[in-house]
């Protein structure tokens, strides 16, 4: 049937308001979408329970039997009783390991072996460890050989190596980890093979080209080539930043340098996100090649050099100062800070002091700024150098801990240390506070707080997973506790895979530093470890949190947590809050 709209004023209102319907209809689906997107993004990271791990005999000795050495460990750390039950099957597995370790020179194999060994089983009068299983005398002298072998292969490796910055990375580590190790620090005989001018320095820098096709700009195709600096560790590896080498997502780029007219490929040994670190191999000696010394302790006001090609200029120096010491530039890297002028090129170059001795890498600016850039300390890249030297991947470890102002607050949920924790101070986990005294005979001073932050957190960074380490560990009342936890791999994304694991409300003491106990209905804030959060919120111990609610957005990589709190010096008025909150953090160890 055919209507006239001169006479259906229904269908001449529809025509009249169709473009307002349609856009409410528009801005509605909009909405349902982005709403419907938060809820799938935010249900897709679903809250998971963490179960008690439990002592099933049929379990233990299965993975006996499968010589999974790493999970009889682990479980051991709660349930002792399993070494002393199967403590003939796990010494014979330990063995087997150790042959295996040594046969392919695992350095980071050798060094768990040894940790564990140490924390579970040889008892140290020195160190009174409540977790040591006791042993007879044919199974600690076994074990004990075991332990010297160790430190016989150590030894050699160190003392075979020819390379001087790889033997001084070598000597760092081992020296750090394992100190009664009779090492001297690395000397050159030849004084002629370290570099002690600027011209030694343009003997040893190059450019580097990042050749990733094309790119269109304005519509124009355009070579997509990016320039760095690196400078040589021998005579045919290249130190570089990771972003340097970067593909950037795409499925081509080829990385090259010039030397004596000729385009020389390069080929990545390792790469580290991370630490911005990159280690490049070419078909080519370097001559001229000499070694920078080291220097790792700067302060400020001390004068230093960057080299490199800023803007493709090759071998250009400029001097500056260092103007701070510790810059979370980048997450897990305390950075210095320095008024040396950097441009686009200088990134990989290293920076030297008024002696020439390497102090770091140059790495980043800030965009139109007045001389804000930033250097990588060199003492990263001597870890470094021990991964690329045995292949590794950038692997990091953890125990898992929110450690702030030099106190365990909050504990990850998802590992066998947060049962060790309830074993050791009870189910009440609510209220975390325990300071480090030591960690495997190392001591910190509780007094440098950030300090102690910096050096427990690469000391367990640089730990292969899987290792057991001895914590005394001090409470609130000032009594001690030796506990042995287990090492981890680091999780790409901290912040994430914590909130798997746990409440939106225990998530506020990582999130954001406020220490909170339950009260009744709220939750009362007992210390704020965030300063800046402090004066800026007007918070102080006595403010109540009423509710928290998280939101992840995984395309951004970040974390929305709106929190609503009642604030005493504000006339006990509730205030809503939102902050956003990147994936990765830096105050775990």
């Amino acid at each position: 049937m055919f209507y006239s709209i001169n006479n259906n004023k229904f269908i001449m209102l529809l025509f009249k308001y169709f473009r307002k319907i349609t856009l409410l209809l528009f801005f509605l689906l909009f909405i349902f979408y982005n709403y419907s997107c938060e809820l799938i993004n935010y249900n897709y990271i679903k809250k998971q329970t963490v179960l008690y791990p439990t002592f099933d005999i049929k379990i233990v000795e299965k993975h006996i039997n499968e010589k999974n050495l790493d999970y009889i460990i682990e479980l051991s750390t709660i349930y002792p009783e399993i070494i002393n039950s199967y403590k003939k099957e796990i010494i014979s597995l330990i063995k087997y390991y150790y042959d295996y370790y040594n046969l392919s020179k695992d350095f980071f194999g050798l060094i768990k072996i040894y940790f564990n060994i140490q924390n579970l089983f040889i008892d140290n009068k020195e160190n009174i460890n409540t977790n040591i299983i006791s042993l007879d005398s044919s199974e600690k002298y076994l074990l004990n050989r075991v332990v010297l072998s160790i430190k016989e292969n150590l030894f050699n490796l160190y003392n075979n190596e020819k390379n001087y910055i790889f033997k001084y990375a070598f000597y760092k580590y081992l020296k750090n980890y394992i100190s009664d190790l009779e090492i001297k620090l690395p000397e050159l005989s030849d004084k002629n093979k370290i570099i002690s001018s600027y011209s030694d320095i343009m003997d040893n820098i190059l450019t580097v080209y990042n050749d990733k096709g094309f790119k269109i700009v304005n519509g124009v195709s355009i070579p997509d080539i990016f320039i760095g600096s690196a400078f040589f560790i021998d005579y045919n590896l290249l130190v570089t930043n990771n972003h340097v080498i970067s593909n950037d997502g795409k499925d081509f780029n080829q990385i090259y340098v010039i030397l004596a007219g000729n385009k020389i490929r390069c080929e990545v040994l390792y790469s580290d996100k991370d630490f911005d670190l990159a280690i490049l191999k070419i078909s080519y000696s370097n001559k001229k090649f000499k070694y920078f010394n080291i220097r790792e302790n700067i302060n400020v006001g001390d004068e230093v050099t960057a080299c490199g090609s800023p803007y493709g200029l090759e071998n250009t120096f400029t001097r500056g100062i260092i103007s701070n010491t510790r810059r979370k530039v980048i997450p897990l890297i305390n950075a210095y800070q320095t008024d040396t002028p950097m441009n686009p090129g200088n990134s990989g170059g290293p920076v030297v002091d008024k002696n020439f001795n390497l102090i770091g890498i140059s790495f980043s600016s800030v965009y139109e700024s007045q001389n804000l850039n930033f250097i990588i300390p060199v003492e990263y890249l001597i870890y470094s150098l021990i991964y690329s030297k045995y292949s590794y991947k950038p692997l990091r470890s953890w125990l898992g801990f929110y450690f702030n102002k030099s106190r365990i607050t909050y504990l990850n949920k998802n590992s066998i240390n947060y049962f060790k924790f309830k074993k050791v101070i009870g189910d009440n986990l609510n209220f975390v506070n325990f300071k480090i005294k030591q960690i495997n005979n190392i001591e910190f001073n509780d007094e440098e707080i950030l300090n102690n932050f910096d050096l427990i957190q690469k000391y367990i960074f640089f730990l292969p997973a899987s290792t057991i380490v001895s914590v005394i560990l001090i409470d609130n009342k000032g009594l001690e506790k030796n506990v042995n936890f287990l090492t981890y791999l680091r999780p790409k994304n901290v912040n994430l895979e914590i909130f798997k694991y746990d409440t939106d409300i225990n998530l506020i003491t990582p999130y954001l530093g406020i220490i909170i106990v339950k009260e009744s209905k709220n939750y009362m804030i007992v210390d704020i470890l965030d300063e800046v959060l402090k004066v800026l919120l007007g918070l102080e111990s006595g403010d109540y949190v009423n509710r928290v609610q998280i939101y992840i957005d995984e395309k951004k990589e970040y974390i929305i947590l709106s929190v609503e709190l009642t604030i005493k010096s504000k006339n006990l008025r509730s205030y809503a809050y939102s902050f956003l909150i990147y994936f990765e953090q830096e105050w775990f160890i």
